[in-house]
């Protein structure tokens, strides 16, 4: 089991992230932060390793980042994939650099304008490079929490 632990850049609160059997787990002392973020390594027209479910709370927090940023040190691949994006985090998805899953969005053909295609992808699996999801991720993480140790 790995263990990352992190303290916020505004207060004295820590937290730490540990990943156990296909999630990666927030807790805090306080209780004040927590999240999950939960996968499996092949669920995907990649076959590479694929986010499930994340879930923060607090929101806005840089938690869903810290999740991020751990699970795509942890993952030994090419790409990353996401099942199905929640439809109000579809756009931070896309800041970390998750587009529609081409093997999915392509397979259903027509002729769409680029407002219904749009409307679509947001329909399908998404798929990112792995080190561009990590290097943007921990940028973004680091803003609000600060790395201390990994075990």
């Amino acid at each position: 089991m790995t263990i990352w632990t992190f303290a916020s850049n505004s207060n004295d609160e820590k937290i730490a992230v540990e990943c156990n059997g296909g999630e990666f787990k927030i807790t805090s002392e306080s209780n004040a932060y927590t999240g999950t973020l939960s996968y499996d390594l092949t669920g995907s027209s990649l076959d590479c390793p694929c986010i499930h479910n994340i879930w923060v709370d607090p929101e806005g927090a840089g938690l869903g980042s810290v999740l991020m940023w751990c699970f795509a040190t942890s993952m030994n691949s090419t790409f990353l994939a996401l099942t199905l994006p929640a439809p109000e985090a579809y756009g931070w998805y896309e800041k970390l650099g998750f587009i529609p899953d081409p093997a999915a969005y392509y397979s259903i053909g027509g002729d769409f304008s680029e407002q219904e295609a749009k409307a679509l992808a947001k329909a399908f699996p998404m798929v990112a490079d792995r080190s561009g999801v990590e290097e943007i991720s921990f940028f973004s993480c680091s803003n609000k929490w600060k790395l201390l140790g990994v075990e």
